[in-house]
Protein backbone atom coordinates (compact mmCIF):
# COMPACT_ATOMS: atom_id res chain seq x y z
CA UNK A 1 0.00 0.00 0.00
CA UNK A 2 1.26 3.28 -0.85
CA UNK A 3 0.61 5.94 1.75
CA UNK A 4 2.47 9.21 1.69
CA UNK A 5 2.46 11.79 4.14
CA UNK A 6 2.57 15.30 3.00
CA UNK A 7 2.27 18.57 5.17
CA UNK A 8 -1.45 18.48 4.70
CA UNK A 9 -2.44 14.52 5.52
CA UNK A 10 -1.42 11.58 3.56
CA UNK A 11 -2.72 10.57 0.62
CA UNK A 12 -3.49 6.57 -0.38
CA UNK A 13 -1.87 6.75 -4.20
CA UNK A 14 -3.02 2.80 -4.76
CA UNK A 15 -6.80 3.98 -3.98
CA UNK A 16 -6.24 6.57 -6.70
CA UNK A 17 -4.40 4.41 -9.21
CA UNK A 18 -7.78 1.87 -8.92
CA UNK A 19 -10.06 4.18 -9.24
CA UNK A 20 -8.28 5.61 -12.39
CA UNK A 21 -8.03 1.93 -13.85
CA UNK A 22 -11.61 1.14 -13.22
CA UNK A 23 -12.72 3.97 -15.01
CA UNK A 24 -10.63 3.40 -18.06
CA UNK A 25 -9.87 6.53 -17.32
CA UNK A 26 -5.59 5.58 -17.46
CA UNK A 27 -6.82 3.88 -20.94
CA UNK A 28 -7.59 7.41 -22.68
CA UNK A 29 -3.83 8.63 -22.32
CA UNK A 30 -4.94 12.07 -21.06
CA UNK A 31 -6.80 13.67 -17.64
CA UNK A 32 -5.87 16.90 -15.55
CA UNK A 33 -5.47 17.69 -11.89
CA UNK A 34 -7.29 20.97 -10.33
CA UNK A 35 -5.29 22.17 -7.31
CA UNK A 36 -1.86 20.71 -8.21
CA UNK A 37 -0.46 22.69 -5.21
CA UNK A 38 2.79 20.70 -4.70
CA UNK A 39 2.16 18.22 -7.52
CA UNK A 40 2.92 15.45 -5.29
CA UNK A 41 -0.14 13.56 -6.91
CA UNK A 42 0.64 14.52 -10.34
CA UNK A 43 4.59 13.30 -9.77
CA UNK A 44 2.61 9.89 -8.53
CA UNK A 45 0.65 9.46 -11.75
CA UNK A 46 2.99 9.87 -14.12
CA UNK A 47 5.75 7.64 -12.58
CA UNK A 48 3.17 5.27 -12.62
CA UNK A 49 1.46 5.88 -15.92
CA UNK A 50 3.95 7.01 -18.34
CA UNK A 51 1.64 6.94 -21.36
CA UNK A 52 -0.34 9.53 -19.44
CA UNK A 53 -0.59 13.16 -20.62
CA UNK A 54 -1.38 15.58 -17.29
CA UNK A 55 -2.65 18.76 -17.52
CA UNK A 56 -2.14 20.63 -14.26
CA UNK A 57 -4.21 23.30 -13.55
CA UNK A 58 -3.41 25.52 -10.20
CA UNK A 59 -4.19 29.28 -10.22
CA UNK A 60 -1.65 30.40 -7.42
CA UNK A 61 -3.40 33.37 -5.79
CA UNK A 62 -1.23 34.95 -2.98
CA UNK A 63 -2.93 35.20 0.61
CA UNK A 64 -1.93 35.98 4.03
CA UNK A 65 -1.34 33.08 6.51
Amino acid sequence: MALIETTIGSMNYNVLASILKAGNVIRLGRGAEIGVLYADTSVYLLENFPQLTLYAVDPYLPYDE
